[in-house]
């Protein structure tokens, strides 16, 4: 059997459809998109008789001049204004669709007709086939959001078959395609990190485990429960609780701000949200949330409790669904990487910009809680005073990774020299790394 058609917006994929005029010639040759070849025989008849009515003065030929052109406008008019009537249905996956993946697409029909599908803008030749039947095709997603396939359309003619015009079906889907991540391996970088917390010494191997919690002293605690190391260390008295559940837990904030990463040097991305107007990304925030999707993949499927936030403290996995602490770790990751379909850039207050803090006082506050437990910042833009408190914070939060995905590193090197003397490491990739690449580096 011949492999299925194709269809990629950048056609750099083997058997990608190029433009052709095959499938115009399936569909008939037609001069103005609706008149046949009939059609321009009818309409020239009409004219040679309306020329011959003007130079011999017959009002017979006359008529029939006019009479060819009404048939051939009735005819326009009564395929243009007919509604579709025919089943057509569009079978896509079940599984997500992500960027970069190729979909199959199938379309079925069980009436005698010419079918022509409907792909999105910026697509080569839409494929055509001759119903009752089924046609199978491939395409490619390149970027994400809410793409729309359809309407399916209808070649109708009239009984004289002048004129032929293209109805759309009812058949139109949307697929929601998500962010793009790559499977990351388990190396150094999540092995360093893989114990955290209060329980970080336990020779578990999994990430919930029982062990022992500490709690402030209450009436009645007997001094046998006392743990003197966390009452020296948080300077008051702390009592061990027995059969505490402790899970690691991995903080993700992204950095979303417009001003971050949509500047003179970054390519512009329109981002289809449907019948929506498309939203606006740039290529290089594209690729931090590919690497944030990656990262959260790799931590939730080592059970890890997983917080993936913004730098306004917005739950990022809760944008198309609603919050719940119920969730498994996978389930998480899932809400989060459903999200991205969506997921948009957001305008920030001038007067923000120029603040030295660049994460909210809410997002701030739960990043004070990671003492050792991983986090990863995704930033786009930093400037010298943002870096200067953010290493504030490195006294008590100490497991983080900064990475500055930006166009220029050498011109950010010297925010360096402001985490030299913390635990915080700061990574500035290059534009050429790929996803894997940059997580070998950390």
């Amino acid at each position: 059997m011949p492999e299925p058609p194709l269809f990629d917006p950048h056609q750099v994929l083997p058997g990608a459809a190029r433009t052709s005029s095959k499938s115009t010639l399936v569909l008939g040759q037609r001069l103005w998109g609706f008149i046949t070849s009939r059609g321009w025989v009818v309409l020239g008849s009409a004219g040679l008789c309306l020329l011959l009515a003007f130079m011999l003065g017959r009002h017979e030929l006359m008529a029939l001049g006019c009479a060819l052109f009404a048939l051939v406008l009735g005819a326009w008019i009564l395929v243009r204004f007919t509604p579709s009537r025919i089943e057509v249905t569009r079978q896509l996956p079940q599984e997500p669709v992500s960027v970069g993946q190729v979909v199959d697409v199938q379309l079925h029909c069980e009436q005698h007709t010419a079918i022509r599908e409907l792909l999105p803008p910026g697509y080569p030749v839409a494929p055509t086939f001759h119903a009752p039947g089924v046609f199978d095709y491939q395409i490619l997603f390149r970027h994400r959001g809410i793409h729309r396939l359809g309407p399916a359309q209808q070649m109708l003619s009239d009984p004289c078959n002048v004129v032929e015009e293209l109805v759309s079906t009812r058949a139109v889907d949307q697929v929601s395609v998500r962010a793009q991540f790559q499977m990351l391996g388990s190396g150094r970088a999540l092995g360093e990190r893989l114990r955290t917390g209060e329980a970080q010494h336990t020779r578990s191997t999994e990430v919930d485990y029982y062990d022992v919690g500490i709690r402030e002293h209450q009436s009645g605690d007997s001094l046998r429960q006392v743990h003197w190391k966390a009452t020296a260390r948080h300077g008051k008295l702390m009592v061990r609780q027995e059969n505490y559940v402790a899970t690691a837990r991995s903080l993700i904030v992204l950095d979303r701000r417009l001003t971050a990463w949509n500047t003179p040097a970054d390519h512009s991305v329109e981002l289809p949200q449907a019948q929506a107007p498309a939203r606006l990304s740039t290529q290089r925030f594209e690729k931090a949330l590919s690497l944030a999707c990656s990262i959260a993949q790799l931590h939730a499927s080592h059970g890890y409790q997983l917080l993936v936030r913004d730098t306004h403290g917005e739950d990022l996995s809760s944008v198309r669904g609603a919050q719940s602490t119920s969730r498994s770790s996978l389930e998480e990751f899932e809400f989060f990487h459903a999200a991205t379909a969506s997921l948009q850039l957001t305008e920030s207050p001038g007067a923000m910009q120029s603040q030295p803090e660049i994460l909210s006082d809410s997002l701030a506050k739960n990043l004070l809680s990671f003492a050792n437990e991983p986090v990863y910042l995704i930033l786009g833009q930093l400037t010298p005073e943002q870096a200067r408190w953010l290493a504030s914070l490195a006294v008590t939060v100490r497991n983080v990774d900064l990475i500055l995905l930006c166009e220029h590193p050498q011109q950010f090197r010297q925010l360096e020299t402001f985490f030299a003397a913390t635990s915080w490491r700061v990574h500035l990739p290059g534009r050429a790394l790929s996803i894997r690449e940059i997580w070998d580096s950390l």
